[in-house]
């Protein structure tokens, strides 16, 4: 309950915080033990800075090799990151995209390649392997 009391004066916000007791004795008394759980929540709470989650989605990105200084500006225009670069003689990149920029990240891209850039959603442990996400195919539009 003191931690809870703690999370509570945080309004508006979904948050967890975890206390782990190292000895698991009693000379604090429970009083004592209601009061330090709450000292500490309090003590955490007071030095974190808080940021907004933003759920997101991981997608692989192939594209011919001559796109790659385009299609990582795009990625990051749209907020992206790169989670693993397999690229070779193709560009092939494993990002992280926030959930709403998808369709715009998709559409850009495929304008901008003439249609050349395959898309897929990836798994969230880093591998090639993913399914096909919409807006990808052939298009008649300006370049990158």
């Amino acid at each position: 309950l003191p931690i809870l009391n703690q999370l509570l004066k945080i309004e508006g916000m979904n948050v967890a915080l975890f206390v782990i007791r190292y000895f698991g004795g009693i000379k604090l008394g429970k009083r004592g033990l209601m009061n330090a759980y709450g000292k500490a929540a309090e003590l955490v709470i007071q030095s974190v800075s808080f940021r907004p989650w933003i759920p997101t989605m991981p997608l692989i990105i192939k594209a011919d090799i001559k796109y790659y200084s385009d299609i990582v500006q795009v990625i990051s225009k749209f907020e992206g990151q790169i989670r693993k670069d397999f690229s070779g003689e193709t560009l092939n990149i494993d990002i992280e995209l926030p959930l709403d920029q998808e369709g715009q990240l998709s559409e850009t891209l495929n304008d901008g390649s003439f249609g050349q850039v395959e898309i897929k959603k990836a798994s969230a442990n880093n591998t090639k392997e993913g399914s096909e996400v919409k807006g990808v195919g052939k298009r008649n539009s300006h370049p990158l």
